[in-house]
């Protein structure tokens, strides 16, 4: 089975775990009152806007990534991970935990509502560097036993909705650090662990090939 064809599968398997615990019973997010949640809070939840932009276009100087357009279902699991811990954020973590089932839903429901906000031209950049995040993420590296990043996040990061999130155009250091926390453990919400197997072979230098090339990158909604 080749390189491709089995991250492929890989990915069907994860989605499939993932998705196999589904909750039947969850409420129903409604876009209007996640709007609401988003631009002003509520009681001991803060805005959302405050970090995420106005559109949800993340602000890439802080580190905050994009939201808008990514699937209901992701954003959903995202924010029921920070409050179980199986994914941890000094920001995020103590804000989310304030948040209901029912804020949860609506601000899933309203973030994936959202148009993908255009980003201007991306910076030059090293092309050694991004000639080597290329690769690794159109080809993987055999040598290391590491496969496609494409094969499970989509041509040029564009993601594998609803399960599989797209990295087009996400913050660098938003980028750096969720593979930094898959390497700790810190992060640990995929159903097969291959996140964690990964970003485990990379390197520092790969590292920051794979973020430069995804941060420049330009997003697109994916339409199954």
């Amino acid at each position: 089975m080749n390189t491709t064809l089995s991250g492929i599968v890989i990915a069907v398997w994860v989605f499939a775990g993932t998705v196999s615990a589904s909750e039947p019973t969850e409420p129903r997010g409604s876009a209007k009152a996640g709007e609401k949640l988003a631009s002003q809070g509520a009681g001991a939840v803060a805005a959302c806007a405050s970090c995420h932009g106005a559109q949800g276009e993340g602000q890439a100087a802080a580190g905050f990534p994009r939201l808008a357009g990514f699937s209901e279902y992701y954003l959903r699991k995202q924010l029921k991970d920070y409050q179980t811990g199986h994914r941890s954020n000094q920001v995020m973590q103590p804000l989310d935990k304030t948040m209901s089932p029912q804020q949860i839903a609506d601000a899933a429901a309203y973030y994936s509502s959202l148009p993908i906000q255009p980003l201007p031209a991306p910076e030059p950049g090293d092309p050694a560097v991004l000639k080597r995040g290329q690769t690794l993420a159109a080809h993987g590296d055999e040598s290391k036993q590491l496969q496609a990043c494409a094969s499970c996040h989509g041509p040029q990061g564009m993601g594998l909705p609803p399960a599989i999130p797209a990295l087009a155009g996400q913050p660098a250091n938003y980028l750096k650090a969720q593979l930094q926390a898959w390497k700790l453990g810190t992060r640990k919400n995929d159903a097969g662990g291959l996140m964690s197997a990964v970003a485990a072979k990379l390197d520092d230098k790969d590292v920051d090939a794979v973020v430069q090339y995804y941060t420049r990158a330009r997003p697109v909604r994916f339409e199954p």
